[in-house]
C-alpha cells in the first residue's frame, strides 16, 4: 500500500508551481529538490487538516468510551507532530529561497496565516486538557450558551446524545 504522502504528492505538485514560485521569493521552483519539498509539506499539511484532525475530533463523538477521551488525545497530539513536521518545511523553503524573503515580509499571505494557525494548534492541548479536567468535575458540558451559539459545530456531540 502507498504512503499517504506518495498518494498525496500529485495535488501538491499540481497545485504549489504557481503558487511557490510567488510565496518563497524567488527559490528555483524547477529544481527537482524545490519540487520534492512542496510535495511533502502540501501532503503532510493536507493529510493533516484534511483527514487527521477531523478524524480524531469526530471519533470522540461516535466512540462513547472512558478511554477515548486519551486516544483523542494522543491522535491529535501525534497529527499536530506530523504538521509541526511539515510547517517546518515549509520554513526551511521559505528560509532558502534564492532572495532570502523573510517569513514575514513574502507578498504571500501563506506562510504568515500558517504560522498562525500552527500558534494557534500548539495552544489546543492546554485547552483541551482544561476542558477535559473541568468535565471531570462537573460531568456536563463545560460550553457557556454564547459558544454553542457562535461555534455550534463545536458541540455537535454533546448535543447529538442528548
Amino acid at each position: 500500500m502507498k504512503s499517504p504522502t506518495v498518494i498525496l504528492a500529485p495535488l501538491a505538485l499540481f497545485i504549489s508551481p504557481t503558487i511557490a514560485s510567488k510565496a518563497y521569493g524567488g527559490l528555483d521552483n524547477e529544481t527537482k529538490t524545490f519540487k520534492t519539498l512542496v510535495a511533502v509539506h502540501g501532503a503532510l499539511m493536507a493529510f493533516c487538516f484534511v483527514i487527521l484532525f477531523p478524524l480524531g475530533a469526530t471519533l470522540i463523538h461516535v466512540l462513547k468510551r472512558q478511554s477515548v477521551v486519551w486516544f483523542h488525545g494522543v491522535w491529535q497530539i501525534v497529527t499536530l507532530l506530523i504538521a509541526l513536521i511539515g510547517f517546518g518545511l515549509g520554513i526551511y523553503m521559505v528560509h532558502h529561497s534564492r532572495s532570502n524573503v523573510s517569513l514575514w515580509k513574502s507578498f504571500n499571505g501563506h506562510p504568515v496565516i500558517g504560522t498562525i494557525i500552527i500558534a494557534l494548534l500548539l495552544i489546543q492541548p492546554i485547552g483541551g486538557a482544561i476542558h477535559h479536567s473541568l468535565y471531570k468535575k462537573r460531568t456536563s458540558s463545560t460550553c457557556s450558551p454564547e459558544y454553542k451559539i457562535i461555534a455550534p459545530s463545536a458541540n455537535l456531540g454533546d448535543e447529538a446524545s442528548k
